[in-house]
């Protein structure tokens, strides 16, 4: 069986909506809402750090793979990454 890959249109909206990335990429559907409404506001680009003071199994470490794959996505799409990340050329 092959898989099927998103369309260009998909990926490069996903590139800019975590939650989208994870609906349509991921094909995550099990996102809590509260967990839903951080990420948008965290994603809404007035935060750089993410500090998650909640209880055991509310989900702190399923959210952080999500964020941590949707970043290397949006890492590896980058044309020239070391341009980005000020790294040297060689």
């Amino acid at each position: 069986m092959e898989a099927e890959y998103p369309s260009w249109e998909v990926q490069q909206k996903a590139l800019g909506d975590i939650l989208y990335f994870a609906d349509r990429i991921l094909g995550v559907k099990q996102i809590w809402p509260e967990w839903r409404k951080v990420l948008k506001e965290f994603y809404s680009g007035r935060y750089h750090e993410l500090v998650a003071c909640v209880g055991m199994g509310s989900g702190k470490t399923y959210v952080a793979a999500i964020i941590c794959t949707y970043e290397f996505y949006k890492l590896i799409n980058m044309p020239v990454s070391y341009t980005h990340l000020t790294l040297p050329t060689n």
